[in-house]
């Protein structure tokens, strides 16, 4: 199952922004067996570092 959406984020020094991420989940029997969050990670580390 793949999910897409965004989160927000903010710095420790308060800056806020909204990302783009996307959620990959594998499935086994029915239930999360496994989940890969994927985003990107240059705007994350400029916000961060903001």
């Amino acid at each position: 199952m793949v999910v897409f959406g965004t989160r927000e984020v903010t710095s420790r020094r308060g800056t806020t922004a909204e990302l783009d991420c996307v959620h990959a989940w594998t499935m086994r029997d029915g239930m999360a067996a496994r989940i890969e969050d994927i985003f990107d990670t240059v705007v994350f580390h400029r916000l961060i570092e903001s």
